[in-house]
């Protein structure tokens, strides 16, 4: 892929999660959070070969928390997704997913939802009251 096609795909990228990040570009990275699975989907999608998939430390990867997120839907709880991008200033380009968010005012599925995430060992969970979010640093 050309330094154009990827500046291209970083654009569009930044154009679908827009509304989802949560500053500017800080080191050549821009965090997004609360982003709903059709604008991440999206993302993916265009991302390509710039999706970063695979799991890394000890993040269960992408695929593993998509997976987990159909879980949680079918409980009941609404499912957002968190992560970031990694912009042309850098060698390592990408998009990468690192939490989710589980919303519910149910505070069962709540619990639920961050048993989950410990079993699956994210590094960090929050209790927000309305939405149980967990992570991987």
């Amino acid at each position: 892929m050309t330094n154009n096609e990827k500046e291209a795909k970083v654009i569009r990228i930044q154009e679908i999660l827009e509304p989802y990040f949560d500053h500017a570009w800080s080191g050549g990275i821009r965090r997004f959070s609360s982003a709903p699975w059709d604008k991440v989907q999206a993302a993916l999608l265009e991302a390509g070969e710039l999706a970063d998939y695979a799991p890394w430390n000890n993040f269960i990867g992408t695929l593993a928390l998509i997976k987990e997120a159909g879980r949680l839907e079918a409980n009941g709880c609404e499912v957002l997704y968190h992560g970031y991008l990694v912009g042309m200033g850098r060698d390592d380009t990408r998009l990468t997913l690192e939490g989710l968010e589980a919303r519910s005012t149910d505070e069962y599925k709540r619990v639920e939802a961050s048993l989950r995430g410990a079993k699956l060992g994210a590094d960090e969970y929050e209790d927000r009251g309305d939405a149980v979010i967990w992570w991987w640093d």
